[in-house]
């Protein structure tokens, strides 16, 4: 499934992989890494692999999110 995520949003999961994120753990994007990542963000949350949080530009990987991240990095899309 993970080919069908467009490049930018694969992207942002390696983001999370970079940080070690699990489920529920909020990252803040903001700066440089808000204005490359912020319509992937969006995409992911629509796609309900991301949750956008209270505080602004934070986001956490949902379940189904983090299981996609392990799998963009198991197949190095």
């Amino acid at each position: 499934m993970n080919r069908l995520l467009p490049k930018p949003q694969r992207s942002v999961l390696r983001t999370f992989h970079q940080y070690l994120m699990e489920p529920r753990e909020m990252l803040c994007f903001w700066g440089a890494g808000w204005d490359k990542h912020h319509l992937a963000l969006e995409e992911l949350v629509e796609k309900e692999l991301l949750v956008r949080e209270k505080r602004p530009g934070a986001y956490s990987l949902t379940k189904a999110g983090f299981e996609m991240m392990r799998e963009c990095e198991r197949t190095g899309a």
